[in-house]
């Protein structure tokens, strides 16, 4: 897989903006439940409805909106994830490299749906939570979220110095 970030097209007030906007949504993010079984390997992960719901309700109250799209060439789907100021209609757009298994459509839409969960989850510095795992281990949710945004927010920073 590869991931990458294309910089977002705007005045630099523009994309300070933006990625303020993000960094203040990353803060209030709640990592994904695993709500789905696979029947294969009989683990619990979080499914794709399960990650957009996460994300999409804290964009929502920071004015941001999402769009994710896939073009496929020669067996690498390549998953687009639009992240939107929608007061100002730009946006920063992610990349993330998938290659298919098959070249079926359920390999596409199997690949595709693969990598617009893990696109989301790796631009917001998620990771689902397993309800057993934290109760048994006494871990609070809260403290684990709170680590997280914290480590996301300071890699965003970091990783953005010298574009802004």
């Amino acid at each position: 897989m590869h991931f990458e970030a294309v910089p977002v097209v705007g005045s630099k007030e523009s994309k300070a903006r933006l990625r303020k906007l993000i960094g203040q949504a990353t803060l209030g993010l709640r990592n994904p439940k695993k709500d789905s079984i696979n029947p294969f390997l009989k683990n619990k992960y979080a499914s794709l409805g399960s990650v957009i719901d996460t994300v999409k309700e804290e964009l929502g109250k920071m004015g941001l909106g999402f769009t994710q799209d896939c073009v496929e060439l020669n067996g690498v789907l390549d998953v687009s994830t639009d992240i939107i100021d929608l007061l100002s209609g730009e946006g920063e757009t992610y990349h993330m490299s998938v290659h298919m298994k098959e070249m079926t459509p359920q390999g596409s839409a199997g690949a595709f749906t693969y990598g617009r969960r893990y696109a989301l989850l790796g631009i917001f510095g998620l990771a689902p939570e397993d309800d057993d795992a934290n109760e048994a281990s006494g871990k609070t949710i809260e403290q684990d979220r709170a680590l997280d945004a914290a480590k996301a927010l300071a890699k965003t920073v970091q990783g953005k110095k010298g574009t802004l």
